[in-house]
């Protein structure tokens, strides 16, 4: 016949054991959610790169079109070789921006928890959150938000 201290013990490493478990798979289950949110960090600073990018091309282009409205050739600034590289180079951030915003949508809701959901949806980056001509808005240059600076102004 067991005793009670025979007893208790059992339960107690019963216990142990089961809490070790439980604390294994939390632990599982906080590194994954921190991998999965350290790839999001990743992915966010990869898209501010990426606008960051975009901007300093936008500039190059706006300062091409500057100088070709005060030398008065204009008529030939679409045609010219550097605008339309500049052009496609545009092109290509903005899909690069769009591809990796989808990529933060499925990694947000794996994050969430709802790995279904990541699996078949897919990022408002497409739908709509762009803006004209299919760019997605940029909060960093003021695109799609409500102006409240000397351009509201004018």
């Amino acid at each position: 016949m067991k005793t009670f201290m025979d007893t208790l013990a059992e339960n107690l490493k019963a216990f142990t054991s089961s809490a070790v478990e439980k604390a294994g798979e939390l632990t599982k289950a906080a590194a994954g959610r921190a991998e999965i949110l350290s790839r999001i960090g990743r992915l966010k600073m990869d898209v501010f790169q990426l606008h960051r990018q975009q901007n300093r091309v936008f500039a190059d282009l706006g300062r091409i079109a500057f100088n070709e409205l005060q030398s008065g050739n204009i008529e030939e600034f679409p045609g010219r070789e550097n605008v339309q590289s500049l052009r496609e180079k545009i092109t290509g951030l903005d899909q690069a921006i769009a591809d990796k915003e989808r990529a933060i949508g499925q990694a947000s809701k794996m994050a969430d928890g709802s790995p279904a959901k990541a699996a078949k949806g897919k990022s408002k980056a497409a739908g709509n959150g762009t803006a004209k001509g299919g760019r997605p808005r940029s909060k960093a240059s003021g695109r799609g938000s409500k102006s409240t600076g000397k351009a509201a102004e004018k």
